[in-house]
């Protein structure tokens, strides 16, 4: 028995109504559905039962049928913003955004107040994307409904996604002393402290978040990254994998995994994750590229470099693809056609790729390169950069272009092709005859330190990246304190200020002042004997001059330097001591440090 009347001649519709309302409450939905057409079937204008027949369609998730029973509703009362309403939402479920959005502002214009209206379209023009619109209309909704959690936690989504970073957490913590157990709230409250680099605060947004809602696992996925964002790789595993079991089908997840498992060197399982989750997204760039870096990390060069060019497709558009009127250069020959090569990344990254205009001049090319000021004198010195131009500036013709970072994939380099000439930059000869006259009184050998890397503290995650890199002047304590060497301090910007961490009279010769570009630092390294540095900028360029460069590498270190070898075969004088323990440098100083007495030893002798 369904309790539903046989006849609608019978029906009292007040009565009819709210039964049909109860058997909704109730969770009869098919009981709401018959009594709501047995009202109309009596009275075909009866508005509210066509919009409560489409409530209850739409409670089905029969959502098609909910739009014509809303239309209805509206055709037979035009003037029935709740209906509108309703007819927006479930427009809205259909995918039909745009629709659902004229909707919402019919029962507006019909209703100012209707705050919940203006809350529906401000989440429709969030999904939309239309978020300089949905920031206007969850602002006024927050006036209309004050104490609304969800209109300031949308409020917040959109801040965020507009890069205002601040306000957003202001506008998810109102949200969250509305509502202190709303999951999403802390989550997306986590995200944007993550996003400042306030890591541990992030943390404890995505733990409450998780203690508010066990089976979140956007949230396991969170905590997960912002695990692996200070390379703490053992614990966000076993955050991911909880995640995974929560939800498989989550291609971030999986992807946030393969960043732990290729951070703790566990490269063919990081694989299968990028895998997954290219599986789950075919367009997830950065699980395309991180494939690419595992799959280079392991000289896997021919099926690394299809995927790392999908670097170019982030989302965040970290690297913005350069668009121009002529092809990109896939390969082709050249016949002595002009090719244009742009930077896209670090200066140490265009160090180790300007190699390959070389390879092109020899292939038939005319090229020019883009460079930053502080590597154009030095690279004018390759052979076979015809011309360069400034960042972000075009020259006047070209016929190709090619990111330089993409050179070697477009080359089809494979570890036993790379181009080692070397040297291949070279210093100016009278640059290198003044730090000559400069450096002749002091005693060999001479060895160049570098012992971090630029902090770039306005970006948290580059600073995450150096911090791993990088290490205080002090820890190299076991190598300045060796009798019989001259150290040089090779290091520029803020952690230059280290030097006074130390006394006098044991600190690095300091005369960085007096270098202007890398052409100054080549020729100030074409005196030394030996660097020894972190892994930056100046571990590229003493490989490019051919000099002795000892090289220190953290464990989740960059793809370039491959795994389990000590030399390099991007740069043959290039020596690797890399860390075997995360994080732990000591034994890396001390080999260097006995490796640097042999040296010093030899060289006497010699």
């Amino acid at each position: 028995m369904t309790g539903v009347p046989a006849s609608a001649a019978s029906l009292d519709p007040d009565a009819a109504l709210e039964q049909a309302r109860q058997f909704r409450a109730q969770g009869r939905v098919n009981d709401a559905i018959v009594l709501y057409r047995t009202l109309i079937e009596r009275n075909p204008q009866h508005a509210v039962a066509h919009n409560g027949l489409g409530v209850a369609l739409a409670q089905a998730r029969r959502f098609g049928d909910a739009i014509t029973a809303f239309r209805a509703a509206t055709e037979a009362a035009p003037d029935y913003p709740e209906a509108f309403n309703n007819l927006g939402n479930a427009l809205e479920e259909c995918g039909q955004g745009n629709e659902a959005v004229a909707a919402f502002r019919t029962a507006i214009l019909q209703r100012p107040s209707y705050g919940r209206a203006h809350l529906n379209l401000a989440e429709t023009l969030r999904r939309l994307q239309r978020f300089q619109e949905a920031e206007d209309v969850f602002r006024l909704t927050t006036q209309l409904l004050p104490t609304s959690a969800e209109a300031f936690y949308g409020l917040g989504v959109v801040l965020e996604k507009q890069k205002r970073v601040e306000e957003a957490i202001g506008s998810f913590q109102m949200a969250l002393r509305l509502k202190p157990d709303f999951a999403e709230a802390h989550n997306e409250l986590g995200g944007a402290l993550q996003s400042l680099g306030r890591h541990d605060e992030a943390d404890s947004e995505y733990r409450t978040a998780i203690a508010h809602s066990p089976a979140y696992a956007e949230a396991y996925t969170n905590l997960g990254n912002s695990l692996c964002e200070r390379g703490r790789y053992q614990e966000a595993e076993v955050v991911l994998r909880r995640a995974i079991e929560i939800r498989a089908d989550i291609a971030e997840t999986h992807h946030n995994l393969g960043v732990a498992l290729s951070g703790l060197a566990r490269l063919a399982e990081a694989g299968d994750c990028f895998r997954r989750a290219v599986a789950l997204s075919p367009d997830f760039a950065e699980a395309h590229f991180h494939l690419g870096s595992a799959l280079l990390m392991q000289g896997r060069y021919e099926e690394g470099w299809p995927e790392y060019e999908w670097r170019l497709r982030f989302a965040d558009q970290s690297i913005t693809p350069r668009q121009y009127s002529v092809a990109r250069w896939q390969g082709e020959p050249l016949n002595g056609r002009t090719i244009f090569l742009t930077t896209e990344q670090g200066l140490g990254d265009t160090i180790q790729m300007v190699r390959f205009a070389t390879t092109i001049t020899l292939m038939g090319g005319h090229v020019i390169l883009e460079v930053p000021p502080s590597l154009d004198r030095l690279c004018r010195s390759v052979p076979g950069v015809a011309q360069t131009t400034p960042m972000n500036t075009v020259p006047a013709t070209f016929d190709l272009h090619a990111p330089l970072m993409s050179l070697p994939g477009i080359l089809r380099t494979t570890i036993k092709s790379i181009p080692s000439s070397i040297p291949y930059v070279y210093p100016q000869t009278a640059d290198v005859s003044q730090w000559n006259a400069r450096l002749a009184s002091y005693a060999r050998p001479r060895v160049g330190l570098v012992w971090s890397g630029d902090p770039r503290a306005e970006n948290p995650h580059a600073f995450e990246f150096d911090r791993r890199r990088s290490l205080a002047l002090r820890r190299l304590a076991p190598l300045i304190d060796m009798a019989g060497v001259t150290f040089f301090s090779l290091q520029k910007g803020s952690p230059q200020s280290q030097l006074t961490d130390l006394p006098s009279d044991r600190r690095p010769i300091d005369m960085m002042d007096a270098v202007r570009d890398f052409a100054d630092t080549a020729a100030l390294i074409a005196n030394l004997d030996l660097v020894i540095t972190v892994d930056t900028s100046v571990a590229h360029l003493a490989g490019a001059l051919g000099k002795a460069v000892w090289i220190l590498v953290r464990f989740d270190h960059d793809w370039r330097w491959l795994l389990d070898r000590d030399d390099s075969p991007w740069y043959p004088t290039a020596r690797l001591f890399r860390q075997t323990t995360l994080g732990d440098w000591d034994p890396v100083i001390a080999r260097v440090a006995a490796a640097l007495a042999q040296f010093a030893a030899a060289h006497r002798i010699a």
